[in-house]
């Protein structure tokens, strides 16, 4: 997973963050280790590992954010991954026409539920200049 966020206001460009982070699968709170700068923007990455399949549209990670020197509030979230984690595209493994239909088969990304996803294909033909959208979802 990984978390990005602006600096505040009135915080000085050498303030050391730290982000913690928690999931009911956890039995602690971890820190993340992997704090990076992009331009103006902080973050860090983690693995979200032993989530467990069954219960995983219930997973909420608790996240907060401080500064090492206390002088700024640590933020708090709560972010329910179905709604906030984006996955890789699919690879495509497989694309053929046969008897006027198209057939995809792709590999889904990695370390993500197939179960939790749903595809959208987009279709063009350029002889015709049109467009189809397919929806496809697994359960």
């Amino acid at each position: 997973m990984k978390c990005t966020w602006l600096p505040g206001r009135n915080t000085s460009p050498d303030t050391n963050y730290t982000l913690y982070y928690w999931h009911s699968s956890l039995g602690k709170i971890l820190q993340c280790e992997d704090i990076y700068r992009e331009g103006q923007h902080i973050g860090c990455s983690f693995a979200l590992t032993n989530l467990k399949d069954s219960s995983f549209e219930q997973h909420s990670v608790q996240i907060v954010v401080k500064d090492n020197a206390g002088k700024i509030r640590p933020s708090f979230n709560i972010v329910p991954l179905t709604s906030h984690v984006k996955p890789d595209p699919p690879h495509i493994k497989r694309l053929f026409f046969q008897n006027g239909n198209l057939y995809v088969q792709w590999k889904n990304p990695q370390n993500f539920y197939s179960r939790c996803l749903s595809y959208q294909v987009e279709v063009n033909n350029s002889q015709t200049e049109t467009n189809d959208i397919f929806y496809v979802s697994f359960s």
